[in-house]
C-alpha cells in the first residue's frame, strides 16, 4: 500500500528515481512538470529515431534541444534505463540524468513562484518510473543534508544554466 506525507516547505526537496523506455514513436517525450506545462523538463525523442535529449520549457518558452554538451540517450533493443534526480535547494532547481548536472536553474523559484505541484508523465512512449525517493528537511532530514551537501559541492559545469543571461 503507498504512503502519502503533507510536506510544508516545498522550497527545499531532493527526489530522484529511475525511469525505463522500453518502446516509443515519433515525438515520444517524458516530462517532468512544475506548476502546469510551462515551465517543464523532457526527455525528448523529438525526431522519432530513439534518441533522447534533453529539452525544457520555462515560462514558456522552449529551448528544443541544447547543443553544446547535450547527452544523447538511446533506446535499444533491450531498452534504456535512466536515473533521474530533481532537486529543489533554497530557491534553485538541479535536474540530474546519469549522475551529470543537466540543468541548474538559479532562483527558479523567484521566476516562476512557489512550486505547489511536480507532475512526472509521458507521451507516445511506454516507459516506467520507479524506485522513486524524496528527502526533505522536514522527512530524512539527515539524508537532505547529506544530498543537499553533495549537490552544492559539486562544481560541474551543467549542460544548461539559466536563467539566460
Amino acid at each position: 500500500a503507498g504512503t502519502s506525507r503533507s510536506i510544508t516547505n516545498t522550497n527545499n526537496y531532493v527526489i530522484s528515481g529511475k525511469l525505463d523506455i522500453t518502446d516509443c514513436t515519433g515525438n515520444s517525450h517524458v516530462v517532468f512538470s512544475f506548476n502546469g506545462n510551462n515551465n517543464r523538463i523532457l526527455i525528448w525523442d523529438q525526431n522519432g529515431d530513439k534518441s533522447y535529449n534533453l529539452g525544457y520549457a520555462f515560462k514558456g518558452a522552449y529551448d528544443q534541444k541544447p547543443s553544446v554538451g547535450a547527452a544523447t540517450w538511446v533506446v535499444t533493443d533491450e531498452g534504456l534505463t535512466l536515473t533521474w534526480k530533481i532537486a529543489i535547494i533554497d530557491g534553485t532547481m538541479y535536474f540530474y540524468v546519469n549522475d551529470v548536472l543537466q540543468i541548474k536553474y538559479v532562483d527558479m523559484l523567484t521566476d516562476i513562484g512557489t512550486v505547489t505541484g511536480l507532475v512526472m508523465t509521458s507521451e507516445k512512449v511506454d516507459c516506467k518510473f520507479y524506485d522513486t525517493s524524496l528527502v526533505h528537511p522536514e522527512y530524512k532530514a539527515d539524508q537532505y543534508n547529506t544530498a543537499k551537501a553533495a549537490i552544492l559541492a559539486d562544481e560541474s559545469t551543467p549542460v544548461v544554466t539559466l536563467p539566460n543571461a
